[in-house]
């Protein structure tokens, strides 16, 4: 008897995939405005109004931010920025521009998610954690020591290959009197296997003391690939390749919807990263 069509044209993003971001405008029936954001402090609120007022054909609306005046600043470059909060998310217009991102975030020992996607994987940090559990006289099942094993190079000779036939749990005392490992020194001497990269990065961050057993506090994304996402600080890149700029000449009211769904992810602070190139959309 009743059917719902729930969305915001100004987030409508994905025309280039078939979305039309007019038609909900025309849709016959009653229309109910949502005029309250629980997530959009009111200094933000004002960018983001400002920019959506940029586009033209779009069903008009008025809502009110969260009752907070939030923090809204801009920074000529992302070094100058405190990374110390637990909840971050980086946003790009392209992917292009989190490349070097990653690498400042690896320099500085700052542990991130890139897609999704962990920088340093769930194995390589299990193996880390299991070594170190050998080193205090636990018992590991064989199926992990041969995970760990694996991990290692000169620090084992040829004996771990019967390991295949033993069942059970070990601990380090077996494994270097019986089955080939060499040393019991710290995670990353014994572990001489494990890329050099990956292991001046969790170096970098454990001296930073960071958690590497919990879910990064720091996400990179596209603003695309950030839709219906949020976080605590939002630091957003205002650079964008230079197609990306053509198609905004062509597509203006595309783009700005865009720059308003990264703007608008934000609970706390924005901060905008002043561009480093003549491509960039104008917040």
């Amino acid at each position: 008897r009743r059917f719902v069509v729930a969305g915001d044209d100004d987030q409508a993003i994905y025309r280039w995939a078939g979305a039309d971001p007019l038609h909900m405008g025309c849709l016959r029936g009653t229309r109910r405005i949502l005029g309250q954001s629980y997530r959009v402090p009111a200094s933000i609120q004002s960018l983001a109004g400002g920019l959506i007022r940029r586009t033209t054909g779009g069903v008009i609306k008025a809502w009110s931010p969260r009752p907070v005046a939030g923090c809204l600043d801009r920074v000529g470059k992302i070094e100058q920025i405190d990374l110390t909060s637990k909840d971050i998310l980086i946003l790009a217009r392209n992917f292009s521009y989190l490349s070097e991102v990653q690498s400042m975030l690896r320099h500085r020992g700052v542990p991130y998610s890139y897609r999704g996607t962990p920088a340093i994987s769930w194995e390589i940090i299990s193996v880390v954690n299991d070594w170190e559990k050998l080193r205090k006289g636990d018992s590991l099942d064989v199926d992990r020591v041969r995970k760990i094993l694996s991990y290692m190079g000169s620090s084992v000779d040829a004996k771990h290959r019967k390991l295949h036939l033993v069942r059970g749990e070990l601990g380090l005392g077996e494994l270097t009197k019986i089955h080939g490992v060499r040393t019991t020194s710290i995670w990353h001497e014994a572990l001489d296997k494990l890329p050099h990269q990956e292991k001046m990065f969790m170096l970098a961050a454990r001296r930073n003391g960071e958690s590497l057993n919990r879910e990064p506090r720091v996400r990179l994304s596209t603003i695309h690939g950030s839709k219906g996402g949020q976080a605590e600080h939002v630091i957003l890149l205002s650079d964008m390749a230079p197609r990306t700029k053509r198609e905004q000449f062509k597509h203006p009211d595309d783009e700005t919807r865009v720059w308003y769904v990264g703007v608008t992810r934000a609970k706390e602070r924005l901060t905008i990263v002043d561009p480093s190139s003549s491509n960039f959309f104008n917040l």
